[in-house]
């Protein structure tokens, strides 16, 4: 099964026009910078797919993942399936009809997270 099928299921419809005002509606109840707790449903090559619990998926990209070094990346030791996350609302993806997250500023450096937040793996 790939992640797009892990979200189709866990998110019916969140890509269908059927959907957009509630999208449109979601995107007025959330604001930037707007802490956000979670679960981690899927992972792929560029980011968690954790759910936020508002009807569509939320994205954290691997590039705004706090304490995230490449050693811990190849050895798939970040965000697991089934952790909690808590992260940023960063913005909104119309297209795709998934939230952005973040726990880091891109550019800010991994030494300079934004929040503490628990990533599944503290302690390490």
């Amino acid at each position: 099964m790939s992640v797009t099928d892990d979200l189709d299921e866990l998110f019916p419809e969140h890509r269908s026009p059927a959907r957009a005002l509630a999208w449109e509606s979601l995107k007025q109840r959330l604001a930037y910078g707007q802490a956000v707790t979670g679960t981690v449903v899927a992972k792929s090559l560029f980011g968690a797919w954790v759910d936020i619990s508002v009807g569509f998926p939320a994205l954290q990209e691997i590039v705004v993942i706090a304490s995230l070094t490449p050693e811990r990346f190849r050895a798939g030791d970040w965000c697991p399936v089934g952790s909690e996350v808590t992260a940023l609302i960063g913005g909104f993806r119309d297209r795709a009809h998934q939230v952005g997250l973040w726990q880091v500023q891109v550019g800010q450096g991994r030494a300079s997270p934004i929040i503490a937040a628990d990533t599944g793996y503290a302690g390490r």
